[in-house]
Formats: C-alpha cells, sequence, structure tokens
C-alpha cells in the first residue's frame, strides 16, 4: 500500500545535509527501502526506528532507535515506536525551538494542501 505522504516524497530535493528519519516493522515496507536507497544516494544522514538490529533499516541506517512490536494480540504492537517517535520530535523542538515549531507546522501545511490529510467537512 503507498502511504499518500511517501508518494509525494521528491528524493531530488535531498541532500547531504538532511537527515531522513524512517520508521518500519517486519515485514519491512518496500517504499521505506526506496526510500533509504534515495536518501543514501544523496549523502543524506538515516535514523531509522525498526523493531530488530538485523532489519534492512537497521543495517544501512546512522543511527537506529529499537523498539518492540511484541504483543499479546495477533497483529503486532507499534505503540512503543510512537513512543520513540514522539520522544524524539519532543527533544528537536526543544533543542531547536521556534524554528522547529515553525517547520512543523510548514510540514503540516504542506500535508493539508497536498490532499494527504482527509478532513472532516472539506474532502
Amino acid at each position: 500500500m503507498a502511504w499518500p505522504a511517501i508518494s509525494k516524497f521528491s528524493p531530488a530535493k535531498l541532500t547531504n545535509r538532511d537527515c531522513v528519519l524512517l520508521t518500519s516493522f517486519a515485514p519491512y515496507s518496500r517504499e521505506s527501502l526506496d526510500v533509504l536507497r534515495a536518501a543514501r544516494q544523496a549523502g543524506a544522514k538515516i535514523l531509522a526506528i525498526t523493531d530488530s538490529p538485523v532489519s534492512p533499516l537497521a543495517q544501512a541506517a546512522d543511527c537506529t532507535l529499537l523498539f518492540s512490536i511484541d504483543s499479546p494480540s495477533f497483529f503486532p504492537s507499534v505503540v512503543s515506536g510512537m513512543g520513540l517517535a514522539e520522544c524524539l520530535l519532543a527533544m528537536l523542538v526543544v533543542r531547536h525551538g521556534r524554528e522547529a515549531v515553525s517547520k512543523i507546522e510548514s510540514a503540516e501545511r504542506y500535508l493539508i494542501d497536498s490532499g494527504v490529510y482527509v478532513i472532516p467537512g472539506k474532502s
């Protein structure tokens, strides 16, 4: 399944000054590996949030944060991975302040304007 935000991703805009955050867990997404290859080719740093040190993302990343997908149910749990992502974002906002907030707001506007999000009553 193609995630809309990934389908609008433009590898041509990546540079060696960028850091790409990728997250995936078993079974691993082919799209995430395509983005990883594009980021690596551009010289961007790669931060992976994944479930195993032997995952394809972890093997190619500059830095890896691991999370458990263990769950008592049939489906894997991504709760701990989301927690890692939220903590990372909070740390970036604390470190970079208003500049980080402005970039997050800009990304949100892009996602809304490009139709990635469904806005009730407007879509």
